[in-house]
């Protein structure tokens, strides 16, 4: 919930955003699980998914984005990232490549990386789009290792490792064997030893990126991979996490109230609304059915098996103050009713006491309803009165039995 406090309207101050949150993404490693060293570790601790959303699946270089991983599963989405070796891309299989080649214009990560169990560079090139690739490969004395530094400390790689004054603390790593790279200038170098070797580049793609490394992510290449800087760590999560929006289109539409959700229309299945911010709503609409949200809040909407989460931001127009200028509603149609000009002061007064006409009948109705009261209480004191006197009488007549005999005789 973000809150921007300016004026008294709480429509435009206050608005809530909503997502739909996927529960785990992919990465695709080309081959097999040793060429790799710790990297698919790094992408996730447990090769589950479950500390980071991040799953490192292993699938064949003829099968590249169309295979089973090691489980027997197809993919059911693209990856998020794409991990291969440099001897992999260089003996991918023409259509392979291509169709890596179009997951990157889309909008897809290819992170390359030496074998970490190959010291050689591959004997055939990597595809030519790529525009990279090994030259050699060196290795260092085990007690004089190569000192390579950051280069570029903007790119979004390095994004969550800068301290609070916006610097990174890490500024350099140390190698035992690398790879070194060459390239073309599309690529920008991130991390490089003082020759300026590059050892870390990326370029952009197409909406994608391809990220190059001149070393394994091992701790005989590079101690790098167990520095408690999570420096490794980050990095790669940081390319992963950026590929995921190639995984499947987000459905989440953010509208102004008022405004009609224009989503594909379904002639088959109805639109199911739930509110989970704002006003209370559980409703299902015909097919084809387009809402129309009146105020500010979070609603799920669902159409078959599409699922649409939408925030609703409230309408400038609805802090407009509007007056009536004339005397016709359409509210009250044919109905007789008087529009009276709003006056300040006393005026407003005076027309507010003329609404209110007649005399009070609370007054004379409560002492009615005494006198009432006070009527049944003397009717019911007197009931019980000469329901005494009757008993007395049938009593006395009862003890003297005689004096009834000759009161009758009498009377007769």
């Amino acid at each position: 919930m973000i809150s921007l406090e300016g004026d008294n309207f709480r429509g435009d101050n206050r608005a809530a955003a909503g997502f739909i949150c996927t529960v785990e993404a992919q990465v695709h490693f080309i081959g097999e699980k040793d060429s790799y060293g710790l990297m698919p570790r790094i992408i996730s601790p447990t090769g589950t998914g479950y500390f980071t959303s991040l799953r490192p699946s292993f699938v064949s270089p003829a099968g590249l984005l169309h295979s089973e991983d090691e489980t027997g599963e197809a993919p059911a989405t693209l990856p998020s990232m794409v991990v291969t070796t440099w001897q992999h891309l260089s003996e991918l299989p023409e259509e392979p490549a291509d169709a890596l080649k179009n997951y990157v214009n889309a909008g897809g990560r290819l992170f390359v990386v030496p074998d970490a169990n190959r010291r050689g560079v591959p004997d055939s090139r990597p595809p030519e789009w790529l525009r990279a690739y090994p030259v050699e490969y060196i290795s260092m004395d085990e007690d004089e290792p190569d000192v390579a530094r950051i280069l570029d400390r903007e790119s979004d790689i390095w994004s969550g490792i800068r301290g609070e004054d916006g610097r990174m603390p890490h500024h350099f790593f140390l190698l035992h064997r690398y790879k070194e790279l060459s390239m073309d200038g599309t690529y920008s170098v991130l991390a490089g030893t003082g020759r300026r070797r590059p050892l870390l580049a990326e370029r952009k793609m197409g909406d994608g990126r391809i990220y190059l490394s001149g070393f394994a992510f091992e701790p005989d290449w590079t101690p790098l991979v167990t520095d408690p800087s999570g420096l490794v760590v980050v990095a790669l999560h940081n390319v992963a996490a950026a590929g995921t929006k190639i995984i499947e289109e987000t459905k989440n539409i953010q509208v102004k109230a008022g405004e009609t959700l224009l989503i594909a229309p379904d002639s088959e299945h109805s639109v199911e609304i739930r509110s989970f911010i704002g006003d209370t709503i559980n409703v299902t609409l015909p097919p084809r059915s387009l809402p129309v949200f009146p105020r500010a809040g979070v609603y799920g909407v669902n159409v078959g098996e599409r699922s649409y989460m939408v925030s609703v931001r409230g309408a400038g127009s609805e802090a407009k103050e509007s007056y009536i200028t004339g005397d016709r509603l359409a509210v009250m149609g044919e109905n007789e009713h008087t529009v009276v000009a709003f006056t300040p002061g006393g005026d407003f007064a005076r027309q507010l006491r003329g609404h209110f006409v007649g005399f009070s009948l609370f007054l004379p109705l409560s002492i009615l309803l005494i006198f009432i009261w006070g009527g049944e209480a003397w009717l019911s004191s007197m009931h019980k009165k000469r329901g005494r006197e009757v008993k007395h009488q049938e009593a006395a007549k009862l003890q003297n039995p005689q004096a009834n005999f000759i009161n009758a005789k009498e009377t007769a």
